[in-house]
């Protein structure tokens, strides 16, 4: 190969890696656009600890972990049977896989229901070195069943693989449970397991304690029911009544521990509820909204989901004073519904609680909420040993399953800072005016529907007209808006809506001239956070949607950076094989040179 070509090569090369690289440095760039689905609390940042899981339902810290970076930090399970461990250097390894078996469950297309199968309940017992997990799945017989395992490695550091485990079968032989409300979260208190149940979709076992579904159920690390136990019958072991602490429940998904008190988050039909449990006690769960409501601490209606907690002690040094020596509460909000859903129920809210009065002190408050389009859930919260850890069930913008990490760090605050609309909304009197009810003067600002509603107003013909018609008028505010109802009209779909709402609080009037809301003030600023707040792009039902969230369970969502890797590969691999080819050229050369030479030698 001549000179000059391989001077062509290495310049298209060079222009190609300069290409590649560039393509990298704008996904890394990027990288932080995950962000824009989630709102803190300001003075808040938030980081991805850890990625790599399918479904992650529950986090359980290593409370004294080793030095080294292999060493055990904290455990996940991940709701289809695979226990995850992250090390100290946030490698993600997997502990335990295959723990149960789905096979014999129908893909639930028909219900959307298959995704609460599985598991859900994990806790650690470091003196013992034990890592406990709870999940539903099928028997022989293809009848649902409650399950705890036991896995035993390391006491204290805990191990990258279990040395052994231990099925707890004979507590639930026999018990019924179902795909949904089933086995939940689990506890370590004074050395007991505790261990929260839900009732299998039958109300009436909520209050019999001689069924353990609806139940909150204490037993050794053994899987024995304890003789202190409220309803205990000395020399029938295999009474269900043994293991009962407390009954009444309907599907108890979050349990936490705090100054020698017992707290559960109970979801229930309609409205939800908050509760501190005592022994021996009936919550009264019957099957309606009331018998939830008459035995709650906090009510939440409507129905947020309230699932995982932990609490942060008052001397903890994590978050600031105002902020310590609360329970956060994680919120799952509506199953399969895209979005924030339409009371922002996805969130973390804080809880204070009078542990000498036994009441909780104010009404719950938002810490951080999911702001984005697409389907998610939050389904826990804990605190590790540098911020509060929160677990999403669904991947969000291309990412994978991950762990997020929620740290007080007012130089490296999240962009996306929660109350702000709220606040604005609140100091302008719009909630005065815009309420969810027949009486209020304005429409309701229901974000779930109010994208919807108001496309179909501005694609209208009448307002086409209307619109067109103002164009013509010389008067305020009329002229000074005509090209503001031109872009409005261009625009197509969402940002037709974006534009009209940012357009409507700055000048109420823009095209209406019987407009009734009043003029607010507004800066462009805070016309566009209220924008921002009221506006969303709808969940993309396409297939090709669907297709893409069935995959990224197990492919990479594709980004730029992969691009970038194509072309390097690529670059590199044409240059080996432009090398292996001007080295076979250059080799045929000198055979054929050596032939001529031969045969020159034997011709004489």
């Amino acid at each position: 190969m001549r000179r000059n070509e391989f001077r062509r090569m290495g310049t298209i090369g060079i222009g190609w890696l300069l290409v590649a690289a560039a393509i990298a440095h704008a996904d890394a760039a990027g990288k932080d656009s995950w962000q824009k689905d989630w709102e803190l609390r300001s003075g808040y940042s938030l980081s991805i600890d850890a990625a790599g899981f399918r479904y992650p339902t529950n986090i359980a810290f290593v409370p004294e972990p080793g030095d080294g970076p292999k060493d055990p930090l904290y455990f996940v399970t991940e709701l289809k049977g695979t226990v995850k461990v992250v090390t100290n250097d946030r490698t993600v390894h997997t502990f335990a896989a295959g723990v149960f078996d789905l096979s014999r469950i129908s893909d639930g297309a028909e219900t959307g229901k298959v995704r609460e199968i599985g598991m859900a309940g994990l806790c650690l017992a470091p003196d013992e070195g034990y890592v406990f997990v709870s999940y539903a799945a099928p028997d022989a017989n293809g009848a649902m069943r409650n399950h705890i395992v036991r896995f035993e490695c390391e006491a204290g550091t805990f191990s990258l693989k279990p040395e052994g485990r231990t099925v707890f079968s004979h507590v639930f032989a026999g018990q019924p449970s179902a795909g949904s409300h089933m086995i939940g979260p689990m506890m370590i208190r004074n050395g007991h397991l505790f261990v929260n149940v839900g009732d299998a979709q039958v109300p009436r076992y909520a209050q019999d304690v001689n069924v353990l579904a609806g139940k909150v159920l204490r037993m050794t690390l053994d899987g024995e029911p304890l003789p202190s136990n409220p309803f205990y019958k000395e020399g029938e072991p295999d009474k269900a009544a043994n293991y009962v602490w407390a009954s009444g429940f309907r599907n108890p998904f979050g349990i936490e521990a705090v100054r020698g008190d017992l707290f559960v988050s109970d979801v229930g039909p309609s409205v939800d509820r908050f509760v501190r449990v005592q022994r021996g006690s009936d919550y009264g769960y019957d099957g309606s909204d009331w018998s939830i409501s008459s035995h709650a601490d906090i009510v939440f209606a409507p129905s947020v989901s309230p699932v995982g907690m932990d609490y942060l002690p008052t001397e903890a040094s994590l978050f600031p004073p105002s902020d310590r020596g609360r329970i956060y509460l994680a919120t799952s909000g509506l199953q399969g519904a895209a979005g924030p859903s339409r009371h922002g129920e996805k969130a973390i809210l804080t809880i204070r609680y009078d542990f000498e009065h036994n009441r909780v002190i104010g009404r719950p408050r938002q810490f951080m909420r999911f702001r984005g389009d697409g389907h998610q859930n939050l389904v826990t919260a804990a605190f590790g040993p540098d911020g509060l850890y929160v677990v999403p069930l669904h991947p969000f913008s291309g990412r994978s399953g991950t762990i997020l990490k929620v740290t007080h760090d007012p130089q490296r605050a999240h962009p996306f800072v929660m109350g702000r609309a709220e606040a604005l909304m609140e100091q302008k009197g719009c909630t005065g005016c815009h309420r969810a009810s027949q009486a209020s003067p304005a429409p309701p600002l229901d974000r779930d529907e109010l994208t919807g509603r108001l496309l179909e107003r501005l694609n209208s013909e009448a307002y086409e007209r209307r619109s067109r018609r103002l164009d013509a008028r010389n008067d305020p505010p009329f002229e000074s808006y005509e090209e503001a109802r031109r872009e409005v009209r261009r625009a197509e779909g969402v940002e037709k809506v974006r534009l009209w709402v940012k357009h409507r609080l700055l000048e109420p009037r823009f095209d209406d001239p019987d407009a009734q809301m009043p003029d607010l003030g507004l800066t462009d600023q805070e016309a566009q956070i209220l924008t921002d707040h009221l506006v969303r792009k709808p969940p993309d039902r396409s297939l090709f949607a669907a297709t893409r969230e069935l995959v990224s369970d197990y492919i990479p969502y594709p980004q730029l950076r992969h691009l970038a890797y194509f072309l390097i590969a690529g670059f590199l691999g044409g240059m080996l094989f432009s090398a292996m080819g001007a080295w076979g050229i250059a080799l045929l050369k000198r055979r054929r040179q050596g032939d001529a030479v031969r045969s020159h030698v034997e011709s004489g």
